[in-house]
């Protein structure tokens, strides 16, 4: 059975019968890398682990709402990373800090928005849109290391190619969505994807 299927069949199990067991296997398949993801941003581990289950109870608040022929580490890494943005501006006033939290990926100007559930739906359209901009095997290659949080030579194993070549799918991807992101006016983007882009690409 495909990762895919999987997927569609845990989210399936979840909105039509609640399916405790589904949930643990989509927060056992997933809470590492959201973690580490989240971790990068704010820079505190407790605080991480708020977040973490801040947005995994999101998940469960929301699931009617999610789409099964969507991956669901999709919407995990919006939701993960609007929680985060929203703690950073309760708890970060100083710009220089919330520049570190970026790895100085965006310059002062940025307007960073205000987390909402609404706006989740937005960003997942954005991100998933950009993506699949993306060549067929590179982009395989970045959504299975960037999101589903698999290492390069697993992804190698999986695609049958070296983990070299991996490396130089998600180097690839991580230039074209950037190049994207300049070509569409630069930081201000719409939604305020252009963060999450970055950050997904740094």
């Amino acid at each position: 059975m495909s990762d895919t299927f999987n997927n569609i069949d845990l989210i399936r199990s979840l909105q039509e019968k609640d399916d405790v067991s589904a949930f643990n296997v989509i927060f056992t398949r997933y809470h590492q890398i959201i973690y580490h993801n989240i971790c990068k941003l704010v820079h505190n581990p407790a605080a991480a682990e708020d977040i973490l289950q801040e947005v995994f109870t999101s998940m469960w608040q929301l699931r009617t709402s999610l789409d099964p022929l969507k991956p669901v580490a999709n919407w995990l890494f919006v939701v993960s990373f609007n929680k985060s943005m929203s703690w950073l501006k309760k708890n970060i006033r100083e710009a220089k800090k919330l520049e570190e939290a970026f790895g100085h990926a965006m310059n002062e100007q940025v307007q960073l928005p205000v987390t909402t559930e609404p706006d989740y739906e937005g960003k997942l359209q954005m991100l998933e849109r950009l993506i699949k901009q993306l060549p067929v095997r590179k982009r395989t290659a970045f959504v299975l290391h960037k999101l589903e949080g698999k290492s390069y030579n697993e992804v190698g194993e999986l695609l049958g190619i070296s983990p070299d070549t991996v490396k130089e799918y998600v180097k690839d991807s991580n230039k074209l969505l950037k190049q994207h992101v300049a070509k569409t006016g630069g930081l201000n983007i719409v939604n305020g994807i252009a963060p999450l882009i970055l950050f997904l690409t740094h």
